[in-house]
């Protein structure tokens, strides 16, 4: 038994990692940095086999690469070694790694405006490695859809190898000893619009108006008042190169008491927007007449999205000759509203792959759901709308509330019944995957 384990631990052990933490300036776009850190590994069939920790240096790269993304574009991760793992000092009884025996998987996490996790996996090619030499595993990669807006970064996770030796795949599982920096990031959704500000008390007809703002594209720039230009006399408006508005625009004699909305353009489409508020001087009131105007603001809020921590564990289920079915339940999400309009929204999911480590896996179009959407305050406006009960794969609707003609604001709760269809003789093992939901 001593001898079988020996033999073993000769063809696991060499697939040991390590590397030093060093904090790294992000990249501006997707390119990336190069990422040190210290990688602990451990066999997971001999686990006294001793794998010393050392530097690893890794490098992220994504393509294509580009300064800025869509929300809903997928794009290739690559794993690059820039430093590759040792062997151990002391191989037992084979005394090196066989070529072409390992294979890398691993995992790279996202953070910033998103969550989870991204598969990547190499090839089984590497040259026969002595003790003490490096051996040279092949890159890594793996595919992502980017599904929320903001800045994403990508940083190297948990990794593994599996060498084939003595009739095993046997896998040994590094993961970082301390905090790893994110190799790069990615900006994910529409740049920044124009901010532009106007005066906050009102101004009259056939007056000159002083504006500033900010994020236009240089140059001139087109001001239109309620949607029209029959509201602007004159304008002095430019953007500097730093994108900076200044100038004035001249308002018709024309223009009604009330408020209204301003619209600045810049030469590249953007525009910025902001209220402005007109008043005709008025005649003094009579002798012994008073009156007093009331005006008052009530501001917008964000449309939100929460849901209770944890987990979704489906019920367990054994390999079976016949085709099953695992069932879990959604953690309670709730949407709150306070834009104070009647935009309305809508909540939906998408899933990956259910796999192991090991490679098993079952399609992502195996799961389905049967929403269901409640208001979660009785004060709410709008009426929740539950999804249709069907396969979730890469797109599928939770829950909405369809735009109306009156304020569709308050805070909704929406849920699902969660089923996995298991095919006959599914491999055994601890399957995981990656549920998100977005709200637009």
């Amino acid at each position: 038994m001593f001898k079988a384990n020996r033999q073993l631990a000769a063809s696991l052990g060499v697939v040991t990692i390590a590397g030093t933490v060093g904090m790294v300036a992000l990249a501006p776009t997707a390119q990336a940095a190069d990422v040190d850190y210290t990688s602990h590994c451990v066999n997971q069939i001999v686990k006294d086999l001793v794998i010393p920790d050392g530097n690893l240096k890794i490098d992220l790269s994504v393509a294509p690469a580009k300064a800025r993304y869509d929300v809903g574009e997928e794009v290739t991760v690559t794993w690059t070694w820039k430093s590759y793992p040792k062997a151990p000092p002391e191989i037992p009884v084979v005394g090196k790694v066989d070529k072409d025996s390992t294979l890398p998987k691993g995992s790279v996490t996202l953070g910033g405006a998103a969550g989870g996790e991204v598969a990547v996996e190499g090839q089984r090619i590497n040259p026969e490695t002595g003790p003490g030499q490096e051996l040279v595993l092949t890159n890594m990669t793996g595919k992502v859809k980017l599904t929320q807006a903001g800045d994403v970064t990508l940083t190297p996770g948990l990794y593994s190898t599996f060498t084939k030796a003595f009739g095993f795949d046997a896998e040994t599982k590094c993961n970082p000893v301390n905090t790893v920096a994110p190799s790069a990031t990615l900006k994910v959704g529409a740049a920044d619009k124009p901010v532009l500000g106007a005066p906050a008390t009102a101004v009259e007809p056939g007056s000159e108006v002083a504006l500033t703002g900010s994020k236009f594209a240089p140059g001139a720039v087109t001001a239109t008042l309620d949607g029209g230009a029959a509201g602007i006399a004159g304008s002095t408006l430019a953007a500097d190169a730093a994108g900076n508005l200044t100038g004035k625009v001249k308002l018709a004699d024309t223009v009604a008491n009330g408020t209204h909305t301003l619209v600045v353009t810049d030469s590249a489409g953007n525009a910025g927007q902001a209220q402005l508020l007109v008043r005709k001087k008025v005649d003094p009131p009579k002798p012994g007449d008073l009156t007093q105007r009331l005006d008052g603001t009530i501001t917008a809020g964000a449309l939100s999205i929460t849901q209770q921590t944890g987990g979704i564990r489906l019920s367990e289920v054994g390999v079976s000759a016949q085709d099953q079915t695992m069932t879990g339940k959604l953690n309670t999400v709730t949407v709150t509203d306070l834009r104070g309009g009647n935009a309305g929204w809508t909540l939906t999911g998408s899933v990956t792959d259910f796999a192991t480590q090991a490679g098993e896996s079952i399609p992502a179009d195996h799961f389905s759901w049967k929403p269901k959407a409640t208001k979660a305050d009785a004060k709410s406006k709008g009426t929740p709308v539950a999804g249709s009960a069907g396969t979730i794969g890469t797109g599928a609707t939770l829950a909405s509330v369809p735009q109306g003609t009156s304020n569709t604001g308050g805070t909704f709760a929406a849920d699902a019944d969660i089923d996995l269809k298991v095919p006959a003789y599914q491999g055994a093992g601890d399957y995981s995957a990656t549920l998100t939901l977005s709200i637009s």
